[in-house]
């Protein structure tokens, strides 16, 4: 085996064990990720319907928080959350991104993996 093989071998096997440690700490990180929600938080303001209350006499509009979920062949579901609520709701979409970020590198990490032979 002349000397270049060997070097480029030598690369080839560092490459290996860089995906292999990568894909352990990504693995173990999606293994953490708790309670995930596909979805975005949105602000908007709405009238409460109220008779009385400020937004339907003095036209002004309550701020909401809502979570827009989409459901496969339907339109999005909007979901009222609470001001208390609302910090767990964003944990939760922000685990799911966090989520699809892991995969995804998992799937270029496993790409190189099949097209090298491994």
């Amino acid at each position: 085996m002349s000397r270049k093989s060997l070097v480029d071998e030598s690369v080839r096997d560092a490459l290996i064990e860089e995906r292999k440690t990568e894909r352990r700490v990504l693995v173990k990180e999606l293994s953490t990720l708790g309670g995930m929600i596909r979805g975005s938080l949105l602000h908007t303001k709405r009238k409460c319907g109220q008779k009385g209350c400020r937004c339907s006499t003095a036209g002004e509009l309550h701020e909401v928080c809502l979570l827009s979920t989409s459901v496969t062949g339907r339109r999005n579901r909007m979901t009222y959350v609470r001001p208390t609520e609302e910090s767990r709701f964003r944990t939760a979409v922000e685990s799911y991104s966090r989520a699809w970020e892991i995969i995804e590198r998992l799937t270029e990490l496993n790409i190189a993996d099949i097209k090298e032979g491994k």
